[in-house]
C-alpha cells in the first residue's frame, strides 16, 4: 500500500543495512535511503503524507551547548523551547507534509528493557505523563510523543 518509502540515517552501517534489507525484500524500487542528519532533512526538497521518527527520541535532539558530563544530576524539566536542533528537525519535518499529512513520533523498545527505562526518563524530565509501561512494545505520553 505504500508507493515509496524514504529513510534517512546519520549513520552509514544503518543506511547500507538498510538498502541491503531493501534489496533483499526486492523492494528497492519503492526504497530510497538517504545518508543525512536529521537537521538537513530540508536538503530533500520533498513531500509526504507520513513521516515517521523511528530509533530516536525528541530528547536525543540535544542542544549543542548540553551538559552531558552533569547529565545524571539532571532533575529538572529539560527546556526544548531553546534547543535549536529540535526545533529545526520538527520546523522541517511539518514544513515537509502534504495537506492533511501526519507527523508521527515514536520509538520501539520491544526488547531493551534499559532503553526504555531512559526513554520514559528522558520524557518526565521534559515534563511529560507516560503512558505507556514494561509491556508494550513503544514509549507514549499523555502529550502525545
Amino acid at each position: 500500500m505504500v508507493k515509496f518509502y524514504d529513510g534517512t540515517d546519520n549513520a552509514e552501517t544503518c543506511v547500507n543495512l538498510s538498502r541491503n534489507t531493501a534489496n533483499e525484500l526486492n523492494i528497492e524500487d519503492k526504497v530510497t535511503v538517504y545518508f543525512l542528519d536529521a537537521v538537513k532533512l530540508n536538503q530533500l526538497q520533498k513531500h509526504y503524507d507520513l513521516i515517521i521518527t523511528t530509533w530516536f527520541t525528541a530528547g536525543n535532539f540535544y542542544p549543542e551547548n548540553f551538559p552531558f558530563e552533569n547529565y545524571n544530576l539532571f532533575f529538572k524539566k529539560i527546556d526544548l523551547s531553546k534547543n535549536e536542533k529540535f526545533d529545526t528537525v520538527f520546523t522541517f519535518a511539518y514544513k515537509m507534509l502534504n495537506a492533511n499529512g501526519e507527523v508521527l513520533i515514536g520509538a520501539c523498545y520491544i526488547d531493551n528493557e534499559n532503553t526504555r527505562k531512559k526513554q520514559e526518563l528522558s520524557y518526565q524530565k521534559m515534563g511529560m505523563t507516560v503512558i505507556t509501561g514494561a509491556k508494550d512494545s513503544f514509549t507514549a505520553t499523555k502529550e502525545r510523543f
